[in-house]
């Protein structure tokens, strides 16, 4: 599984998943946490509540200078 490496070498907590993938996780999540456990991941899957309007609604916050200040400090960590 190709995301596997990168969620360990991220040590990632946890995996959101949206867009219109995340409709059909019902056809695939089983499989999919099976085979991340089998690669030794064990961060957390989350179906996003969002879907697709998390890009729109994240887009919207680039326009908000709050929003900056209160990020600006982990932006060199990303």
């Amino acid at each position: 599984m190709f995301l596997a490496p990168w969620l360990k070498k991220f040590k990632a907590e946890i995996l959101v998943i949206g867009g219109n993938i995340s409709h059909a996780y019902n056809l695939f999540g089983d499989a999919f946490e099976i085979r991340l456990k089998k690669e030794n991941c064990f961060c957390k899957v989350a179906i996003s509540k969002l879907k697709e309007d998390a890009a729109l609604l994240g887009s919207g916050y680039l326009l908000d200078d709050e929003f900056w200040r209160s990020v600006q400090h982990a932006l060199p960590l990303m």
